[in-house]
């Protein structure tokens, strides 16, 4: 598994999955950081957004609250393996925290990478998305009925992104052609 990498994600894609399934999570207009981590469901790889903290939101077993790594008291974001998307190389461009114009964002970011993989680690994360994975898509897991009430629809969503690389004749469609400005 290579590093864990953070993205951004076009908003296009966003709203055609929020279409499909509406856990799907909103992008809120700013940046919103996704974790991809190189998880392989069914060929596909998957990546993970990160909701802000809010004090007494419950926490599920489906998700990883992240700390900042000098203070592990303070809470500082959510890791929601119940709303991963499918990944596609051109509906998402890596995150360079050096060249970010909002250096508070960055901080944050950088302050969740951090936690994520050396309080985590990969293998942590990777293991809790299988898990989060299994109990959406196999109707025999004993997590499946809980799973369908927050989780999204991981095959319909691998469905529609494998019929809007088809539609394209394999090549990702027009809007999405990588070079596009992610942020518009």
């Amino acid at each position: 598994m290579k590093e864990m990498t953070f993205y951004e994600v076009d908003k296009k894609y966003i709203d055609t999955l929020l279409k499909v399934d509406s856990r799907v999570m909103q992008h809120k207009g700013k940046l919103r950081p996704y974790l991809a981590i190189k998880i392989s469901f069914n060929g596909k790889e998957y990546l993970i957004p990160f909701s802000s903290y809010k004090q007494g939101k419950r926490v599920n077993r489906f998700m990883d609250v992240i700390f900042d790594p000098k203070n592990s008291n303070y809470a500082l974001s959510y890791l929601m393996y119940g709303n991963m998307i499918p990944f596609h190389s051109k509906i998402a461009k890596e995150i360079n925290f050096n060249t970010m114009q909002d250096k508070k964002l960055a901080d944050l970011l950088m302050k969740e990478y951090t936690y994520c993989s050396r309080v985590l680690g990969k293998e942590h994360i990777a293991q809790k998305a299988n898990n989060m994975y299994n109990a959406r898509t196999n109707a025999a897991s004993p997590s499946h009925e809980y799973s369908k009430k927050f989780a999204c629809d991981f095959y319909r969503l691998e469905m529609y992104l494998k019929e809007i690389i088809r539609l394209a004749g394999k090549s990702y469609s027009k809007e999405f052609q990588k070079g596009d400005d992610l942020s518009r």
